[in-house]
């Protein structure tokens, strides 16, 4: 994962990974369920793919609230990935657009 300051600029961003190939995103308004209730919580609720995005809703439902995580930007891995495979991809379908030979 790459990481940048929360007051990084789009410039910024761009130089460290290109913009072009890569999703800049924050973690925000994140949600956990008490420590001794991980195992068993309902993650559709919690996390980072939970429902749950206020503090308030948070607090009901016994979780402590992030209003960010990791301090700023960040840039997983499997978006690289992602990336790579798109790139292979690509790079089939041009293959498999070669045309075929033809036998005279």
């Amino acid at each position: 994962m790459y990481t940048m300051p929360k007051r990084a600029t789009e410039e910024q961003l761009n130089e460290r990974v290109p913009l072009s190939v890569a999703m800049w995103h924050l973690h925000t308004n994140l949600c956990m369920p008490p420590r001794d209730e991980l195992k068993t919580a309902n993650w559709s609720k919690f996390g980072l793919k939970g429902s749950i995005a206020t503090q308030s809703a948070c607090e009901a439902a016994g979780g402590k609230f992030h209003a960010s995580i990791l301090g700023g930007w960040c840039m997983c891995i499997r978006t690289r990935i992602r990336w790579i495979r798109f790139l292979r991809c690509i790079i089939t379908t041009r293959s498999l657009r070669t045309p075929p030979i033809v036998q005279r």
